[in-house]
């Protein structure tokens, strides 16, 4: 049994921290949506279903120009870079359109990561080495999540005592 590349833990511990800071702040979203900027159940809609459209549209856009150019790491840093943009510009929404154009980033960001991640673990890894290439990135990232909203949950409760 060989060692998995570097590449492969690289990206896995990339995902990991990505979903801890995704996951602390978007369940708490809505109501801060909702609660804070005064937005109705309708403009939740119009901000979730553009934020995953977007996802769907930009993955097969950036799978597709990262295979016909071979090039991924563009598509991977941009797509980790964008989300961070995004979650800046949640921090400074006033209004839910503003919330809109940072969950949109965001999700471009996802778009735009997913594919040519994907395709990059699949470029340095043996056949043999497949499912716990991709085994060790869906753990990392599922744990990821798992954090975020135990972090997440924590900062509230904490909030919540004082």
């Amino acid at each position: 049994m060989t060692k998995l590349p570097k590449q492969v833990w690289l990206l896995s511990a990339v995902s990991f921290f990505a979903d801890v800071s995704s996951e602390m702040i978007y369940p708490l979203l809505p109501l801060f949506i909702v609660a804070v900027l005064g937005a109705t159940a309708t403009d939740m809609g119009w901000i979730e279903g553009l934020a995953q459209g977007t996802v769907a549209l930009v993955s097969a856009w950036a799978g597709l120009r990262s295979d016909r150019y071979r090039r991924r790491m563009p598509w991977v840093r941009a797509g980790y870079g964008l989300p961070v943009i995004g979650k800046a510009i949640l921090a400074a929404a006033s209004a839910w359109p503003i919330v809109l154009l940072g969950r949109t980033v965001d999700r471009i960001g996802k778009g735009f990561r997913g594919s040519p991640r994907d395709a990059l673990i699949a470029d340095v890894i043996t056949p043999e080495q497949r499912g716990r290439a991709f085994g060790l990135h869906r753990a990392l990232d599922t744990a990821g999540a798992l954090v975020g909203v135990i972090l997440s949950l924590t900062k509230e409760t904490s909030r919540a005592q004082e």
